[in-house]
């Protein structure tokens, strides 16, 4: 891995790996607890930018890195792991529309809030996206 910055944030990019591989990822580092620095090689972390995670959260004793003494038990085993996906989308003969930025309007809206009460809008589609293609 290589550091980036000047906040020992490390990043690397694994190349041919197949969509459904479970991967994690292990820090070492000395231990400052001082400082903040609690690294535990033990414990798996996540990939922030990980777009599937395999497995669940739950609160075990095992995935805590340890209180006043770091906890070196490996939770591998009941950990989530990152999951490689698929990016790429077709998107056929969609296109971006070609509406200036200055005549864009982005709006935000809740949707049940936007057509739940609607009087214009059938009552069994209320609240819900299909609501919102309707006049």
């Amino acid at each position: 891995m290589t550091c980036q910055g000047t906040v020992a944030t490390f990043g690397t990019v694994i190349c041919r790996i197949a969509p459904g591989f479970a991967l994690w990822l292990s820090r070492s580092w000395p231990l400052a607890t001082r400082r903040g620095h609690r690294f535990n090689p033990a414990k798996l972390l996540i990939d922030p930018c990980a777009r599937q995670i395999d497995g669940e959260f739950k609160d075990n004793p095992l995935l805590h890195a340890g209180h006043n003494e770091p906890d070196y038990r490996d939770n591998a085993a009941i950990a989530p792991k990152c999951v490689v996906v698929v990016d790429h989308y077709d998107w056929e003969d969609d296109a971006p529309p070609r509406t200036p930025w200055g005549s864009t309007i982005i709006y935000e809206a809740h949707v049940k809030g936007l057509t739940y009460l609607h009087p214009e809008i059938p009552v069994e589609i209320r609240g819900t996206y299909k609501a919102l293609g309707i006049r």
